[in-house]
């Protein structure tokens, strides 16, 4: 941290951080910035439409995933959509398949919840 810190005392232009653990920052690294914007999670309907875009094009969902039940159930970010895509869509060329199946979606949520700390 102390290295950031030098490097932003020194730095004469503008800086953009980001994170998504702001309790972890100690409070001389905060006081240093003017100004701290807060993005919060997306809502359900929010996430709904992050699911749908995220799963357009070339991959195709098997029928039984429910992105409206995982919407509901699950406030990730859309990074952590964008995380559990990827898994899927790894998972799917890996079979030589456009298809992503169930299985797979549910262990890339799993593994994207487990990094979270939070459990499926």
């Amino acid at each position: 941290m102390a290295y950031l810190l030098q490097q932003i005392e020194d730095h004469p232009g503008i800086i953009i951080l980001a994170t998504n653990v702001r309790s972890n920052m100690d409070r001389a690294f905060l006081r240093r910035f003017q100004t701290e914007v807060f993005f919060p999670i997306p809502d359900e309907t929010s996430r709904l439409l992050l699911w749908q875009k995220a799963f357009q094009g070339r991959f195709k969902l098997e029928t039984s995933i429910d992105l409206a039940d995982i919407a509901r159930r699950y406030d990730l970010t859309g990074a952590a959509i964008k995380n559990v895509k990827h898994y899927c869509q790894i998972m799917a060329l890996d079979r030589q398949t456009d298809l992503i199946l169930a299985e797979d979606f549910r262990e890339g949520l799993r593994k994207q919840l487990d990094k979270e700390g939070r459990k499926l």
